[in-house]
């Protein structure tokens, strides 16, 4: 079965079935060309569709590693990284009531699984905080790139290149751990008052 008819089966399932995920639904996929250069388009769902102002909102493309993890000069409405986040919550974990914090690590659990059986890896959870309104939204995002031949060549290289410092394109599986175990450090369930 191919990677297409395995997503659209892994959505249909979670829909039916009403299981936790967190994964941008795709919408379609085109090729496009233009003269003699070709172009592909992916078209998501918007995770910031229904925000009204971008003004109060903190937004963070979350990977789960420190390595070159760090924007540098954000303006308010930037897309800050791993770094960013912890430094902007003072390294403390945002809070969660147990329903969300439930779905949450569900969704977490789900989707990295489907995605580490696929070979893929690099994904992100973008997540917005709005400051102002005290909202979450989020969604994994980026979860097309395979792990495959030149992904493995790379790992080596900036293994060799970063000094003994995990470089941030490792196998799936090592991504998944990593992905899982900072979400949890990112997060945490507090009892509603």
């Amino acid at each position: 079965m191919c990677i297409r008819d395995r997503y659209f089966q892994y959505i249909s399932k979670s829909k039916a079935e009403k299981f936790p995920s967190l994964l941008t639904k795709i919408y379609g996929m085109y090729e496009i060309e233009v003269g003699k250069e070709t172009f592909y388009f992916l078209v998501q769902d918007n995770v910031f569709y229904g925000l009204h102002t971008l003004n109060s909102i903190r937004t963070y493309d979350l990977k789960g590693s420190e390595t070159k993890r760090y924007a540098f000069d954000l303006k308010y409405s930037d897309v800050g990284l791993d770094s960013n986040f912890r430094i902007d919550q003072n390294n403390e974990p945002i809070p969660l009531s147990p329903e969300s914090y439930k779905f949450f690590q569900s969704a977490c659990y789900n989707d990295t699984l489907f995605l580490s059986k696929l070979s893929v890896m690099d994904y992100s959870l973008l997540l917005i905080v709005d400051d102002k309104q005290k909202f979450l939204k989020m969604g994994i995002i980026d979860y097309i790139r395979m792990y495959t031949w030149d992904k493995k060549v790379e790992n080596e290289v900036k293994k060799v290149i970063t000094a003994g410092h995990i470089p941030t394109i490792i196998n799936p599986s090592d991504y998944r751990e990593r992905f899982l175990n900072a979400m949890n450090s990112y997060f945490m369930e507090i009892e509603n008052e």
